[in-house]
């Protein structure tokens, strides 16, 4: 739109534009005379705006919510790779302080300059290149272990936040806030947000390539000194036309060199041996238990190792709880020490759980869906329950915070559940987005465990209805060698594997 009066330092365009998936409107303002490309950067901040809004738009349909909020600084204790553009911008932000704020700020800069040169981090970091992966993890874990605050950082909140850089915009996560004071822990749930960030690097390379140098944040102004600026004057729509076209080039989340991911928590390494905690003399198939969880956890690190091996990893992590509203069958084995486990319980937790239990069949009811046995469905009538039953958004009943309150005790079909697509998949059931790991079915064999049927024959319950499953069937009581339910439980689970039986999964 041309200037609303002549000689004006500002003309103005609304931008409709698909960034990724995501459909962005905003309105961008420059200057219509030459200028440098710091100078253009508002503009660019506006659309990474209008991405970041859009993108909060989509986690929230998707049931989720951004744990960030003001006063929680510890993402601003990371390693912040910024491009040369926005470190001259930061320059002449500082520049325009008054007197007294910008000696304050400076001193802040000095300070962290001498803390990062005597940890030996400094060097590299005023020349950067492009580091793979690993290299990246590493060296950001080493910088956040150093607790380096921002120098714009003040009263855990960003003092410049109108002029932050653009990946700081970028990075939002879904976990509990706290979480981000331990990022080597693993617990941390970012969000994918399209790195437009990524942008600011290809406005100063002539082909519009997206450059491999970056400044650390927090050695902007010396960096700046030792990089004299020598940027080309083009007016505002030129700058603006020159990162419109680039859109189509943002990199993957994962792929921008500088502060990492957070590390996903990975399950168990993968162990060559296995010495089983196997209990004497004769049991019941409950009591066998312990022993059936380690064989699990075993299979499933074996299974983990060969995806890694793979190039893959597994996105599951603490706090992503998409999982916790699908439809997991639970053996009857299972269902009867759940059942120890909650009358085990103090009150008035106990009462707590049982309060969710009922309202969780309430909701059943009401939808239809309150299967007692689901052992014996078809496949195409498993994934149509399981499909409604998704679309319920219906809680755990042992879900707190968006975690497994009965962790070292959840059924083999929760352990066995893992993917390695984006987290945020595992809330588009049915889209064929969600890429699971393949493990022995241990989970299938058990729901055959108890039976006296030749074949073995499963019998399930989906969890939340195990308080009404309970009172219907009583525990399961012939005692037999511990070793011998184990051996019954692999050949099961063979038999399974070669194709010989089928078993619902969450």
């Amino acid at each position: 739109m041309p200037p609303a009066k002549p000689g004006s330092d500002v003309i103005s365009a609304n931008l409709r534009m698909m960034v990724g998936p995501l459909r962005v409107e905003t309105r961008l303002e420059v200057s219509p005379h030459p200028i440098k490309p710091q100078q253009a950067l508002p503009a660019l901040m506006q659309l990474v705006n209008a991405v970041v809004d859009e993108t909060e738009k989509e986690v929230e349909r998707k049931g989720l919510k951004i744990s960030c909020a003001k006063g929680c600084g510890a993402c601003c204790r990371q390693l912040v790779p910024i491009s040369d553009v926005e470190a001259y911008h930061l320059r002449a932000v500082v520049d325009a302080m008054p007197p007294a704020r910008r000696a304050a700020v400076e001193a802040r800069f000095a300070d962290v300059s001498r803390r990062l040169e005597e940890a030996g981090l400094k060097q590299y970091l005023m020349a950067p290149t492009r580091q793979n992966a690993d290299e990246a993890i590493e060296f950001g874990l080493k910088y956040f272990e150093l607790d380096i605050a921002c120098p714009f950082l003040e009263d855990e909140s960003c003092s410049i936040h109108q002029d932050r850089p653009l990946v700081c915009r970028e990075y939002l996560v879904t976990s509990p806030a706290a979480n981000c004071a331990r990022l080597a822990e693993g617990e941390i749930d970012p969000v994918q947000v399209p790195k437009m960030s990524a942008l600011a690097r290809t406005l100063t390379d002539p082909a519009g390539v997206q450059s491999t140098r970056w400044a650390a944040l927090s050695l902007a102004l010396e960096w700046v000194v030792g990089h004299p600026e020598r940027f080309p004057l083009k007016t505002g729509p030129e700058w603006v036309d020159a990162f419109l076209k680039a859109v189509s080039t943002i990199p993957r989340p994962d792929s921008v060199p500088g502060a990492p991911p957070p590390p996903p928590a990975r399950p168990p390494a993968e162990k060559s041996t296995l010495e089983l905690a196997i209990p004497r003399g004769e049991v019941t198939a409950q009591e066998a238990m312990p022993a059936v969880r380690q064989l699990s956890e075993h299979a499933i690190s074996k299974a983990v190792a060969a995806v890694e091996r793979g190039g893959k990893s597994v996105s599951c992590r603490e706090g992503c709880a998409a999982c916790c509203r699908q439809a997991v069958p639970l053996a009857d084995v299972e269902a009867w020490a759940l059942g120890d486990l909650i009358e085990a319980m103090p009150e008035p937790r106990r009462a707590v759980i049982r309060t969710r239990f009922a309202e969780a069949e309430r909701r059943l009811d009401a939808a239809g869906l309150a299967m007692l046995d689901v052992h014996g469905r078809s496949g195409d009538d498993y994934r149509q329950l399981a499909s409604a039953f998704f679309d319920l958004r219906l809680d755990c009943p042992f879900l707190d915070n968006e975690r497994c309150s009965i962790h070292a005790a959840r059924p083999l079909a929760c352990r066995e559940h893992l993917v390695t697509s984006l987290p945020q998949h595992c809330w588009t059931i049915g889209s064929g987005l969600v890429e699971g790991v393949r493990s022995p079915p241990l989970a299938g064999a058990l729901l055959r465990l108890t039976s006296d049927d030749t074949p073995p024959r499963p019998r399930a319950t989906l969890l939340p209805l195990l308080m009404r499953w309970l009172e219907l069937n009583p525990k399961h009581t012939a005692v037999k060698p511990a070793q011998e339910w184990i051996e019954r439980l692999m050949a099961i689970q063979s038999s399974l594997t070669s194709g010989e039986g089928g078993a619902p999964q969450p």
